[in-house]
């Protein structure tokens, strides 16, 4: 588990590594955003499964949490969203392949991805975004 700088008050980042990686292998990385209504939730109820995507894709998978509400209103958990993927990708000290860096998230978490997947500072980072069961309006 990490807290990075840009956000200490949210659950540390859960970070899992396939156990069989070279300690100096870049691996790709998938940011996973948990879902929960924008309410309820954290990063550890999903460990069995990003531990299982880490070890099967071989990837090295973060599982980073958001500000809820209706404490914390629109947008600052898309912003904690921004921030804490920006601080993920930028940690030299985690063997990540900076050109293969993907966003996921089921639910609430799909959307807090698809959005955030739209920020300036963030787009040229991200390869790609799976939203799973997000609702959202495509107006393009």
């Amino acid at each position: 588990m990490k807290n990075y700088p840009s956000r200490p008050n949210l659950d540390g980042c859960r970070i899992f590594i396939p156990k069989d990686t070279q300690e100096k292998t870049a691996l790709p990385l998938v940011i996973r955003v948990h879902g929960g209504g924008f309410v309820v939730n954290s990063p550890a109820g999903a460990d069995a499964l990003v531990r299982r995507l880490a070890g099967h894709a071989n990837c090295i998978v973060v599982n980073i949490d958001y500000s809820k509400a209706p404490q914390n209103p629109f947008p600052i958990g898309h912003e904690d969203v921004i921030s804490q993927t920006l601080a993920v990708i930028d940690d030299a000290k985690l063997p990540i392949d900076k050109s293969k860096a993907v966003l996921s998230g089921g639910s609430s978490g799909g959307n807090l991805v698809l959005g955030a997947a739209q920020a300036s500072q963030l787009r040229p980072k991200i390869l790609g975004v799976v939203a799973n069961y997000a609702r959202f309006i495509w107006t393009g």
